[in-house]
């Protein structure tokens, strides 16, 4: 993963997806994907790698819907297990905290309990 400008765009376009306007999701072809905004490709990563399945209360049940004010807000389910409990963060507020090199930093080298799988965010580039 390269730090430049596409990674800042990128890093937050995650974090402003959730509070901008709805913008048209993006295709699988590569084509539509170079096209697309920050905006958007900040939608398709959160929406494909399921980051409001936990950080977003209710969009499960809600079969994936949720007020734009609730995205990725972290609040709500409490994951319990072996590992003792877990609790979703907010997304907004950890993103804009961090410089681009943190957050990549953090996204290569942090662990969490699970249900949080570092290991699908590794994997990304």
């Amino acid at each position: 993963m390269k730090t430049g400008k596409r990674t800042v765009h990128c890093l937050a376009a995650i974090v402003l997806a959730a509070a901008l306007p709805a913008a048209t999701a993006v295709a699988g072809d590569h084509a539509t994907a170079k096209q697309a905004s920050p905006i958007e490709r900040g939608e398709y990563l959160v929406k494909i790698a399921s980051c409001n399945d936990c950080h977003t209360p209710g969009y499960g049940q809600h079969g994936g819907h949720a007020p734009r004010a609730q995205l990725l807000t972290g609040e709500g389910e409490i994951f319990a297990g072996p590992w003792g409990a877990s609790y979703p963060i907010n997304l907004r507020l950890f993103v804009q905290s961090l410089t681009a090199e943190q957050w990549i930093h953090a996204m290569r080298t942090s662990t969490a309990r699970p249900p949080m799988p570092w290991y699908a965010l590794r994997a990304m580039t």
